[in-house]
């Protein structure tokens, strides 16, 4: 891969964990902190977290999904896609899962 970027690298390597080359646990960016202010620090987690969370949502383990999507909605970047999705899924399941 050439291009270098942040953003994009967290997305390569999404794939990288859907294709079973990457662990979950190396695919995942840190968590923010408690507190955290940036919005470029909850972005990655936020996205790749989704992205993992839904994986495990497709393949049946929806406990495990929960707890993503419950990971992703501690934070404050409302308007980032894996933080509108976490909320769509949980807002989908049923109220005895939630």
């Amino acid at each position: 891969m050439t291009n270098q970027e942040p953003h994009t690298r967290f997305y390569l390597n999404l794939v990288r964990f859907f294709q079973g080359r990457m662990s979950e646990s190396e695919a995942l960016p840190p968590e923010p902190l408690a507190g955290n202010t940036d919005p470029e620090v909850e972005l990655p987690f936020d996205t790749v977290a989704y992205g993992i969370g839904n994986w495990h949502l497709s393949g049946g383990d929806t406990a495990k999904a929960q707890e993503y999507f419950h990971r992703i909605l501690k934070g404050h970047v409302w308007i980032t896609w894996g933080f509108v999705g976490a909320e769509t899924e949980i807002q989908r399941l049923p109220s005895d899962l939630k």
